[in-house]
């Protein structure tokens, strides 16, 4: 999450690759991955913006989150 967040401090852009990986790493659901299965806990509990505060500290207004939603729901039709 870092990176992706210094490229946007810098640039002032969405940097794409790697808001798609990260929507990649929220969907990532392996019961045999002990973070993986903390990782989705999380969101079902607070929800993709929550645990990306969580675990980032991004609010839920900032640029990256729109584009990481943006990226999951992609992901996600793209099965």
């Amino acid at each position: 999450m870092k990176p992706a967040k210094q490229y946007y401090e810098l640039f002032k852009e969405v940097p794409t690759g790697l808001t798609k990986g990260i929507a990649a790493l929220l969907l990532f659901d392996y019961k045999e991955d002990p973070e993986a299965i903390e990782l989705q806990e999380t969101i079902k509990k607070v929800g993709m913006e929550g645990a990306l505060f969580q675990y980032s500290q991004l609010e839920k207004e900032h640029p990256l989150v729109a584009a990481i939603q943006k990226q999951v729901e992609w992901l996600k039709e793209s099965k």
